[in-house]
């Protein structure tokens, strides 16, 4: 699969300050480290995102720009359609998206006419897109509708299981393994399935306080989880991503613009760090790719050049 090129070779000045803007687009060499950044710009904008787009997608899968859940249940389907991602920005009752993005002729909108308006459905009918709208009426049964589809296109052995109330940050973990794997995310509260997953090898993401023993039990599912959403992290990281070089990298408190994530690709586990994160998953990593909104945080950007430096 071939993608647009993610950068362009610019020289990356580090400055003493605690937050530090970086080029839109740039790399450099850090002492046999690739550094690449990704400015995505203010929230709610569109900078710089057509660098995400495969030029030969089959498909296009439209999420809300603001539903994080929708967002991570979708990524199976990104995978099994050979899609590109493309958010939908919604407010006062209209939908918008960048008509250059979408690229191709088959067009998937996840999430309820409240989410993405039927407007833009109809619009985009009307200039020739073979529409499918996969919702439910909840982010649960949302999900299920894609995980349906994901079935209809691929033959699905394995599943994963996430809380898509207060486990985030976590679901965030295995977005990058779902589009990889093909495999539909199960957007749940945390303690209650409705639906038969016996077929299917199923993983629980997060710890026992977002997915409950009860729950993890009745799915016969293994659980992928730690103390906290860093070490939840890393552990998908081992388990999907073993002898990985080369990593995406995201603040874990900006998860929430969830914009962000539409940059998530196969290749390259997201790596959620904060300031005082545990950084050693990236040790003699070849290559890090740091998206950012605006501004970079300095310090963060020196702990993971110096983890990935690391046995290099």
């Amino acid at each position: 699969m071939h993608k647009k090129l993610i950068s362009i070779a610019l020289g990356a000045i580090l400055m003493l300050s605690a937050i530090v803007p970086i080029s839109a687009l740039s790399d450099y060499r850090d002492n046999g480290v690739n550094a690449k950044y990704v400015n995505i710009g203010p929230y709610e904008s569109y900078d710089n995102f057509e660098y995400f787009l495969k030029e030969d997608a089959d498909a296009t899968v439209l999420v809300s720009q603001r539903d994080i859940p929708d967002g991570l249940s979708a990524r199976g389907l990104v995978g099994a359609a050979n899609a590109n991602l493309v958010p939908v920005y919604t407010r006062h009752g209209s939908s918008g998206v960048v008509r250059d993005y979408i690229l191709t002729e088959d067009v998937y909108i996840v999430g309820g006419d409240q989410v993405i308006t039927k407007e833009l459905e109809n619009k985009l009918r009307r200039e020739g897109h073979n529409v499918i709208r996969l919702a439910g009426r909840d982010r649960y049964q949302t999900s299920y509708r894609v995980a349906e589809e994901v079935a209809r296109l691929t033959d699905v052995d394995t599943v994963a299981i996430v809380n898509g109330k207060n486990g985030e940050a976590d679901a965030v973990s295995i977005a990058s393994a779902a589009i990889k794997n093909k495999m539909p995310v199960i957007v749940t509260d945390g303690k209650k399935l409705n639906s038969d997953l016996s077929s299917v090898k199923t993983y629980a993401i997060g710890g026992n306080a977002v997915i409950s023993d009860n729950l993890v039990n009745k799915t016969n599912a293994i659980r992928i989880g730690g103390r906290n959403r860093f070490e939840t992290n890393k552990k998908v990281i081992k388990k999907f991503y073993p002898n990985c070089k080369k990593f995406m990298i995201l603040e874990s408190d900006g998860i929430h613009r969830s914009f962000a994530l539409q940059a998530i690709t196969a290749d390259q586990p997201i790596v959620l760090v904060s300031e005082k994160s545990d950084k050693s998953v990236l040790n003699g990593a070849d290559e890090l790719l740091f998206v950012y909104f605006e501004e970079l945080n300095s310090k963060i950007e020196s702990s993971c050049l110096a983890a990935a430096r690391k046995y290099v």
